[in-house]
């Protein structure tokens, strides 16, 4: 049984369903949202076939009576609905009792004791309800075991869970459960959390901290895998697989995976395990899938704290794995993988960029050779996320760089740990993430000072390092956002870019609040048959009028071309100011026009040639969003 009513038999009850689910600890992560009731309903409505429904402030309840053999429910305001995808993997909290009720001699009835629904879609959970109780808290974990499709009264799917919850229309908690002439019940303290996440020190004690609801990802943006290795591959078991997602912007926010197979698969004994980089579990795919158009689909969630370690050097690996025991699929082919993204979720400080700081000798003292900061700096909403490229001779090969937090001096973690079975003799750049909880995190930033780490190095000789490059990263509790929607503005409106010209759209921000760290400009479009030279000129129209970078001059290795590309530029913050001085931020997005390659004089009449090589960019362009966004303090 997937339904937890206390800690003492919660390891046990998540022991037991581990073979045909993802094995999520009974302990719960953020609350999302939840209703106290000390002040009134807070939304909630009794369905009409009840009466009196009313609160009682002084216990927190909300209550309502029937007056017959009627099924009714408790059913959540708006602020329970929507996108809940950070629930999947979570749960429904809520005690729920009786003041009296009369059952008739039948005891329960048959029905769904918690509803959740998304348009057509309607999923129910069976068997919460604890009969022997007069009043219980209740966890309902919104995971595939233990959930139906009303339906077809089959068993719910993964992917089912997560598309319902990604768009939720109504949740609904039952009330009526006996077939007798009086029957009054109350519920206490609703609330949605996160699942636990095996990410250290992500989030705060289990289900005390609420997330904050200013930072709200104003759109997403998809990424698809069609051809990169291992898809279309079989693979038979034991297998370990490595897929890698190139090219992805910096994501802070719960995101969908959605894959799609062939193969040995569809039972509980059948599926293939989801490992994020550092080797932990994110879930299981296929355990309660099902064939749609001839392949099995399924969907899990990754949690932001996850995503925003993952993303921060702008490629995600993922492991795919079926062990030699236990595991029924012999062979499996990965047809498909693809991302729901939600954009414009992070708060970003680059402190050091590159070609980085001058090579130093660290000294034997403190063996501290850098320090890197964000000032000013918002509270963080999750896992704070630090990415730091150093280059030097790694020897011996029991060599890493700690971590230091200012100004409480306390060592908050390591870099570089390149026990690997040799030493490194040569000069070489390594990039890897430290983390700091949420709560560590905020108490060591200072409205004056911001965020600041130390590095301090353990490398003996020849001792000598650079600090390449360095920038955090984490979901923000303050931020602004704004989003330019297809079909809003003209160059949003499906028009092509001239080819025959160097041509250009003008577009208007309107940002508010005091910028905290860079400003990211997030870009979604079509581009034909794209290449790393078929890319965007973004230019100020303010101020000096200087080009502020290029978006998407990389490469997509592996991507469905018939789809959407997304790339986000940085812009320091030191430019902000600046910037957003008149209350609007203007820029042009520009692209040049395809070129021969060609012999030009430069400076004109120097009698100084200079070749300029082919610009071969032809195809069509087309403009499908643009976001600006960045934290606030």
């Amino acid at each position: 049984m997937n339904f937890l009513t206390n800690s003492r038999i919660a390891f046990l009850a998540v022991s037991l369903v581990c073979f045909a689910n993802p094995c999520f600890s009974y302990q719960t992560g953020d609350v999302l949202v939840e209703s106290k009731f000390s002040a009134g309903f807070d939304g909630w409505t009794p369905s009409s076939i009840a009466s009196d429904g009313k609160t009682h402030g002084g216990m927190g309840r909300l209550s309502a009576k029937d007056n017959g053999n009627v099924e009714w429910y408790f059913e959540a305001p708006d602020n329970f609905l929507g996108d809940q995808r950070a629930a999947f993997g979570g749960a429904i909290i809520f005690s729920l009792g009786h003041f009296g009720y009369d059952d008739a001699g039948q005891g329960v009835m048959n029905g769904y004791d918690v509803v959740i629904e998304s348009g057509r879609t309607r999923l129910g959970a069976k068997g919460v309800f604890d009969a022997s109780k007069m009043s219980k808290e209740y966890i309902v974990n919104f995971g595939a075991t233990g959930w139906f499709n009303a339906k077809t009264g089959q068993a719910a799917t993964n992917r089912q869970m997560v598309k319902v919850l990604s768009k939720l229309t109504a949740l609904k908690i039952r009330g009526g459960y006996f077939a007798g002439v009086h029957e009054h019940t109350w519920i206490s303290h609703p609330r949605l959390v996160v699942g636990a996440t095996d990410e250290p020190n992500a989030s705060s004690a289990s289900g005390t901290y609420t997330r904050s609801s200013e930072c709200v990802s104003p759109a997403m943006a998809t990424m698809d895998l069609l051809t990169a290795p291992p898809l279309g591959t079989q693979l038979a078991k034991p297998f370990v697989s490595i897929l890698e997602f190139t090219s992805i912007p910096y994501t802070c926010a719960d995101t969908v995976l959605t894959v799609t197979a062939n193969g040995e698969l569809h039972s509980g004994f059948r599926y293939v395990r989801v490992l994020e980089e550092s080797g932990a579990e994110l879930g299981r795919l296929f355990t309660t899938a099902k064939l749609e158009d001839a392949v099995y689909k399924d969907s899990l969630v990754i949690h932001r704290a996850i995503m925003t370690r993952m993303t921060s050097d702008r490629s995600m690996k993922l492991r795919f794995k079926v062990e030699a025991d236990s595991n029924w699929a012999h062979t499996v082919t990965l047809r498909t993988a693809h991302l729901d993204l939600p954009i414009a979720s992070c708060f970003v400080s680059n402190s050091v960029v590159w070609p980085g700081n001058a090579e130093v000798q660290p000294p034997r003292s403190t063996g501290e050779y850098a320090r890197i900061s964000a000032n000013p700096a918002p509270q963080a909403d999750d896992m704070v996320v630090a990415s730091v490229s150093t280059k030097g001779v790694f020897k011996p090969k029991t060599s890493y760089v700690s971590v230091v937090s200012l100004p409480s001096q306390q060592t908050v973690g390591e870099l570089y740990h390149l026990n690997n079975g040799s030493d490194s003799t040569s000069n070489t750049l390594v990039q890897d993430t430290v983390s700091l909880s949420r709560d560590k995190a905020n108490a060591e930033i200072s409205a004056s000072e911001g965020l600041r780490l130390a590095l301090q190095s353990t490398v003996r000789f020849p001792s000598a390092v650079k600090l390449e490059l360095a920038h955090f990263m984490y979901a923000p509790k303050t931020c602004f956002s704004e989003h330019l929607s297809f079909g809003s503005l003209p160059g949003l409106r499906g028009e092509r870019f001239d080819r025959m010209v160097n041509s250009s759209f003008e577009f208007t921000f309107h940002p508010t609040g005091k910028p905290a760290g860079d400003a990211l400009l997030t870009v979604v479009a079509d581009i034909s048959d794209h290449n790393s030279n078929k890319f965007f000129r973004i230019r100020s129209r303010e101020q000096s009028g200087y080009p502020l970078g290029f978006v998407f001059n990389r490469e997509y290795q592996g991507y469905d071309r018939t789809k959407s590309y997304v790339d986000h530029l940085v812009i320091p913050h030191s430019l902000l100011e600046q910037y957003f001085q008149d209350g609007l931020f203007e820029i042009s997005i520009e692209l040049d026009m395809a070129r021969q390659a060609r012999t030009v004089e430069w400076p004109a009449g120097s009698g100084n040639n200079v070749n300029l090589p082919a610009f071969p960019n032809e195809g069509v362009y087309t403009l499908k969003s643009l976001t600006l966004s960045y934290g606030t303090v």
